[in-house]
């Protein structure tokens, strides 16, 4: 039996560096890197979605977000979220969707899956601050965040497929 996993981009991608979980979901879903059982969808802003497929037949959720901590801008993180290591940092970005709240309706529908999220502080969430996508030390993160999930992924018993050289 294989591990059921989600990988959730999650973002705005007209703020700025909003769009990292989008982003990391894009290129995560064109990498071939991801075991069979493993969806990667782009959330953007729905947190009702989100909330859903947090509910599916799932044993891990990997939620791909910026978060706000006070680190430098670039910085990539790992938190579970509901173990307390949250504290101080803005869950969900500057899109509107509470992911605090998402967890809490997904928990009150039954949710079993693990949730992890990865996060990435942002330098800028002005939407014309980089012409419409990611600065140059997000984007930089966006490779590091991918390399995490599926390392995160195969701790978790995910059967990651072999690349290709």
């Amino acid at each position: 039996m294989s591990l059921r996993a989600l990988v959730a981009g999650v973002g705005n991608i007209f703020l700025g560096d909003d769009a990292f979980g989008p982003v990391v979901a894009r290129r995560l879903a064109a990498s071939g890197r991801l075991p069979a059982d493993c969806r990667v969808v782009d959330y953007g802003v729905r947190g009702f979605d989100l909330a859903l497929d947090l509910c599916a037949d799932l044993d891990l959720a990997l939620i791909v977000d910026c978060v706000q901590r006070g680190a430098a801008a670039g910085t990539v993180v790992l938190l579970e979220p509901g173990d307390g290591t949250e504290e101080g940092a803005q869950l969900g970005g500057e899109h509107g969707m509470d992911l605090s709240a998402v967890f809490r309706h997904a928990g009150r529908m039954g949710c079993s899956a693990r949730r992890l999220l990865i996060g990435c502080e942002p330098e800028s969430l002005i939407p014309a601050a980089h012409e419409g996508g990611l600065s140059d030390v997000v984007e930089a993160a966006v490779g590091p965040a991918c390399d995490l999930i599926v390392e995160q992924l195969a701790v978790h018993g995910c059967r990651i497929p072999e690349q290709r050289a």
